[in-house]
């Protein structure tokens, strides 16, 4: 009659359960790292984008992505350090822009944003007052976008500030709650 070896459970070889353990801790390791390296997250303060988006939601960000009109951008700040905006891409590098009245014209054409636009003032500025409202034809340089709020009448961006360089932007929208 043949015998089988069958080890007794004090000699058996422990390495199969501790290189489990390595490539588990390997695995979230480098999961936590492409999560930081592709996305990040971000919560909305401020009312720049309302409605689209309220303050206080919680966004998820995409870091590689092409930019693309009507794209929701998370944009470093260009006239205040450690300072992130929220907006809309209305333009791109070579494009001309032109506010009248209200309204954004791009390369002559009414702007279509992606979402509705939110305006509750119904006063109607010059440009030689503010350019919220009224200002010069502006021609976006290569490698910039101009960025634009949903909320028209309280949104700080490009029409303060100009074009953005496109290094800026930190990620686009990808989830919100």
């Amino acid at each position: 009659m043949y015998s089988i070896y069958r080890p007794d459970d004090k000699n058996k070889d422990k390495t199969p359960g501790l290189l489990r353990v390595i490539f588990l801790s390997a695995g979230l390791i480098a999961g936590f790292l492409l999560m930081r390296i592709f996305f990040t997250s971000y919560k909305v303060t401020g009312i720049s984008m309302e409605p689209s988006y309220k303050a206080g939601d919680f966004i998820i960000l995409f870091r590689l992505f092409k930019t693309d009109i009507n794209t929701p951008v998370l944009v470093k700040s260009p006239v205040e350090k450690d300072r992130y905006y929220f907006l809309r891409i209305a333009a791109k590098g070579g494009d001309t822009v032109q506010m009248i009245n209200k309204q954004l014209y791009v390369n002559g054409n009414l702007y279509q944003p992606g979402s509705k636009i939110t305006s509750d003032d119904i006063r109607i500025f010059p440009g030689t007052f503010t350019p919220r409202d009224n200002s010069e034809k502006i021609i976006i340089p290569q490698k910039h976008v101009f960025l634009l709020g949903d909320n028209i009448d309280r949104s700080y961006d490009s029409r303060y500030f100009g074009p953005v360089a496109e290094k800026n932007i930190t990620g686009k929208v990808l989830l919100n709650f």
